[in-house]
């Protein structure tokens, strides 16, 4: 019978992970040696995990707890504005397996969100296949999954292309202003395909824009094109409005390469680019 209380640094932590342990090793069976985990727990700031089961040649161990709270991801900008501060991720954890190929399954889930108002998601990965699964990401405005090689070896990870769906059904792009300092208006939708290895990825969506706006630029009509091209080289969005008398057409390249702006609108015209020393000209 073991016990265990101790801290383990962690650099991404803010503060040493504490572990604390109650396991059992009958050894007096030699053939069903394992560990049994009779109470486990791991805590951090944001962060609580309990853990119970079996390690050995039949791994079955389960999450009793799994928590993150803001505390865990406070400051990391992006992070930070997608997951938010107003509630905390629950979720669980599960291995199974043998300990030559275990199998890890996840499970998490937020009750209010700022940019997806509530979602969920079941992940795994499997030693055997080499493959990291998101079986299904849920939420009332987006659903996704996919699929993304990932094995250890040559002391690193190595991550092979994803492959992977989505839907994004009449998102509020009023949700995102704080991310990119700018009010935006309308609603985005957009489904298709994305392929490639990180961070080359390589967008095939069709778009749907109804009502957009800018900051004092607005458009109100719908607008319906394509996203497509590669993270990294070059990513274009290219739409037209439809269901109006005016004849629009906008075109944005960007993502890797400098950003340009083409905006057409019955016989205005808008033109946006980046000049040598990192600026942005604008022509109207």
């Amino acid at each position: 019978r073991w016990l265990v209380n101790g801290a383990l640094a962690v650099p991404a932590l803010s503060a040493p992970l504490q572990l604390r342990g109650e396991l059992r090793t009958p050894w007096t069976d030699p053939a069903n040696r394992s560990i049994q985990v009779d109470d486990a727990v791991l805590q951090a700031p944001g962060l609580r995990l309990r853990l119970a089961g079996v390690l050995g040649a039949r791994n079955d161990l389960r999450s009793k707890e799994l928590q993150l709270s803001p505390e865990l991801w406070a400051g990391l900008g992006p992070l930070t504005a997608s997951i938010g501060e107003a509630a905390p991720v629950h979720g669980a954890l599960n291995v199974k397996g043998s300990l030559a190929s275990p199998v890890v399954g996840v499970e998490l889930s937020q009750s209010r969100n700022l940019v997806l108002e509530q979602w969920g998601l079941k992940a795994s990965w499997s030693q055997a296949s080499g493959l990291a699964v998101l079986e299904r990401f849920d939420s009332p405005v987006l659903q996704a999954s996919a699929q993304l090689p990932l094995r250890w070896g040559d002391g690193a990870l190595q991550l092979g292309e994803l492959q992977g769906g989505l839907a994004l059904d009449s998102f509020p792009l009023a949700r995102l202003s704080s991310w990119v300092g700018v009010p935006l208006e309308g609603r985005l939708s957009a489904r298709g395909r994305m392929a490639g290895s990180w961070p080359n990825l390589r967008p095939e969506l069709a778009v749907d824009l109804l009502r957009p706006g800018v900051g004092p630029i607005a458009m109100p009509e719908r607008w319906q094109g394509r996203l497509a091209g590669q993270f990294g080289t070059g990513v274009t969005l290219a739409l037209r409005n439809r269901g109006s008398g005016v004849h629009g057409e906008f075109r944005f390249q960007g993502a890797g390469v400098p950003p340009t702006v083409d905006l057409f609108r019955d016989s205005g015209r808008f033109q946006l680019r980046q000049t040598l020393d990192g600026s942005l000209r604008w022509q109207a």
